[in-house]
Formats: C-alpha cells, structure tokens, sequence
C-alpha cells in the first residue's frame, strides 16, 4: 500500500503509521482473511516457473511471502514506497523488494501474475489508465492482475446502506470517533469508482476476461486476463 498522507495543519494521516498494521486491516475489511486466501487459491492458475510475480503496495509484504510457499524458480517482487513499512520487509532468495512510487515505476516485465490488494484507489483517477495500461503490458499471455478495491455503488440509496452496514461491522473493533476520524482522514487520498468503471478502464487497457471473485458490502476482488 503506498504512502498516502494527508496533510492539514495539525493532523495528519499515514498508513504506514499505524501499529500492528496487518491486524488493523483484518479488524478494518470484513473477511479480509478469505479474500487473502482466494487470491492465494488463485495464484495457482497463473504462477509459472521463471517469471516475475509483483505484489503492487505490498506493504509487510505478507500476502507475497504466502504466494512464494514451495515456489524457488519464481521471482517474487513487492512494491512499495512506505519506509515504515519496508524496514520490515524481509528480503530473501527470490523474494525482493523495489522502494519506488507506482506511479514512477515502468518495469512490470515477464510477469504471470501482479496483484495490488487495495492501493490503486488511492492513486489520482488521471493515472489509474496509465498504470493498468502498464500492468497489461508487463504481463505474459495468460498472466493475470488480480486486485482488490473499495467501491461505490450506482445507486445513493444502496451506497448509503451498504456504508451503515460497513459501519457496524467497525464497531466491533473501533469506537465511533476512530471511525469518523478516519473516514475524515481518507476524504482526501482515496477516491473509489464504481465497479463499472473498474471494468471499463480494464477493457480499454486490453483484458478481455474480468470477473469479481470476492465481494463484501464495497470491498471487491477482481481477476482479469490476458
């Protein structure tokens, strides 16, 4: 996940600050744990031997260490501009790390697989084109990006219940103010689209075969093909 911060005078708001960072998005997500694993279940589909596999905002690079299990002849990479979290990113045999900006970054290559688990709705929408455009470029024939994002509904009505029902599921891990305090702190950095227009940037860089494979109230996980 990059670093996104919002900066206002007196507060400001960075992921990488946040102690215990993997179980604050476990408690932050609903079933953010079976999302994880099916992206894991599918990585096997797509992961060939020889190739490049990016985990785009890798953060503690956990979901690329679980890719990487009982794999030695694939390269794996994790993306990721946060200093907070890369001081804890353990570098080994075939699993590196690049310390760079998503949006400065134009080396996807040879790669079966790339996935970004909730990074690209903080990237400004101008970009998100580019970068998906360069994704499909990096990826083999066959490869897959698989992505999970935030979105919002078509309809008010449906937004506004989905938005409530989130709410009560925080509820159980933080108190009402630590979520108006960080629904505040996003208002800024993360600028979700519909599933629509995931789709549409998707066809317009090149995949034809898109499909959701996971989804809870606004969270959703995407596979798409080339």
């Amino acid at each position: 996940m990059n670093d996104n911060t919002k900066e206002s005078g007196e507060h400001s708001f960075s992921f990488g600050s946040i102690d215990n960072f993997d179980e604050h998005i476990d408690q932050s997500i609903p079933h953010y744990s079976t999302m994880n694993n099916n992206i894991v279940a599918l990585s096997d589909y797509f992961i060939d031997e020889e190739t490049n596999v990016y985990d785009i905002g890798c953060s503690t690079g956990k979901l690329l260490k679980r890719l990487k299990v009982g794999r030695n002849k694939t390269n794996f990479i994790g993306l990721e501009i946060n200093e907070n979290f890369t001081k804890d990113f353990i570098q080994e045999k075939n699993l590196s790390l690049i310390n760079k900006d998503l949006l400065e970054f134009d080396d996807f290559h040879n790669a079966s697989l790339i996935t970004s688990v909730f990074t690209l709705q903080f990237v400004p929408q101008k970009d998100r084109q580019a970068i998906l455009e360069k994704i499909y470029n990096g990826l083999n024939k066959g490869g897959a990006f698989i992505f999970s994002e935030k979105v919002i509904a078509k309809s008010a009505k449906i937004e506004n219940m989905l938005t409530f029902l989130y709410y009560d599921f925080k509820k159980k891990s933080f108190s009402e103010k630590e979520i108006l305090d960080k629904e505040i702190d996003l208002r800024s950095i993360m600028k979700p689209v519909t599933i629509e227009d995931n789709f549409i940037m998707l066809k317009k860089a090149g995949f034809k075969d898109i499909e959701i494979i996971w989804r809870n109230f606004n969270f959703l996980s995407i596979v798409a093909i080339k």
